[in-house]
């Protein structure tokens, strides 16, 4: 089985799971801890070495080359940009790190498609209020995007922005944003289309853990999160804001999320948006008590089709259960 099957077929299991309301407790699908971070890692392509401009070797490679950086530490002065299927692999997250050094963002893939980033550390990128959203991110993602055994952490605005479908998964997102932009797009994960992210650890970002916020919907998006541990963010674990894609957040550990004590904030929290289910997750500890908060505003589409079942809450409460007929709340203990 190649190293990204298995997160595709549990996104494919759980995106069948997500059209309608949750009804019975379905099977656990992938059950154990967030796997650990790969160490060794072989890459056959075009080799770089520490000192060497990456910028320079993709430039001169043809799309879809996979790009193979070598243990060691990069200053990042300007935006890597990279060509459509492009690989960009490195030698494992604690050994190869691309380290922003006065660039907006590290990683600039923006509306490139089908790139895979993979076995790297990402931090610094940088910026003020006065950028924003778009710089102080360490990976601004393209489209269909694969993230995958990725360290991004110390960005000043977002870890992760601008996901355009793709996928997330084996990775550690922490310790993203800054007061500049809170409340704007400071997150660990930001993106206004669907994604997914599975398998990963997003802790102690100042803002929300993963946010899908205005406009993350549509007939063909699909907002998942899956089998994470997300814990100590400053905002919710989750938050799902003016949006309507079809989503699902199952199988995820939230603890201590809150910390900047928001009044609708807890481990999930859905924002005048409709479509999301939130099943067979583990609360517990959220700062103010809530696993699941649903908060009905004045900008569409508004609460509906929003679902909270077959939750573990030990001890944190729901909010909002029943403000629409078709806000759900059932069989959590």
């Amino acid at each position: 089985m190649s190293k990204l099957t298995a997160p595709i077929v549990l996104v494919a299991a759980l995106v069948l799971a997500a059209v309608g309301f949750v009804t019975a407790r379905p099977v656990t699908l992938l059950p154990g801890p967030v796997p650990s971070p790969a160490t060794g890692v072989a890459c056959a392509g075009t080799a770089v070495a520490p000192g060497q401009n990456i910028q320079t070797i993709v430039d001169r490679a043809p799309g879809g080359s996979t790009i193979c950086l070598d243990a060691g530490t990069w200053r990042v002065a300007n935006p890597i940009n990279v060509k459509p299927g492009d690989v960009l692999s490195g030698a494992g997250r604690s050994a190869t790190f691309l380290i922003g050094a006065g660039t907006p963002m590290v990683l600039n893939l923006q509306g490139v498609p089908q790139v895979t980033v993979e076995h790297l550390d990402v931090s610094g990128g940088q910026g003020t209020a006065a950028c924003r959203p778009q710089c102080g991110q360490g990976i601004h993602a393209g489209i269909d995007t694969t993230i995958s055994d990725v360290h991004v952490h110390d960005n000043t605005n977002v870890g992760i922005g601008g996901m355009h479908g793709g996928l997330i998964t084996n990775s550690e997102i922490d310790h993203n944003g800054s007061p500049a932009f809170y409340g704007y797009s400071s997150a660990g994960i930001k993106a206004g289309t669907g994604f997914t992210v599975t398998l990963s650890t997003i802790h102690d970002n100042y803002g929300p853990g993963v946010w899908c916020d205005v406009g993350c919907g549509g007939p063909t998006s699909t907002f998942l999160v899956a089998y994470n541990v997300i814990t100590a963010n400053a905002s919710s674990g989750v938050r799902y804001e003016v949006s309507n894609a079809q989503g699902l957040v199952t199988h995820n550990v939230f603890h201590g999320n809150n910390t900047a004590q928001n009044p609708h904030g807890g481990g999930v929290t859905v924002a005048s948006s409709e479509g999301l289910t939130v099943t067979q997750n583990t609360f517990g500890g959220q700062v103010g008590g809530l696993a699941v908060s649903f908060a009905q505003g004045s900008r569409a589409p508004g609460l509906g089709r929003d679902a909270a079942t077959y939750n573990t809450l030990s001890g944190d409460g729901l909010q909002g259960c029943g403000l629409l007929p078709t806000v759900v709340c059932r069989a959590n203990i």
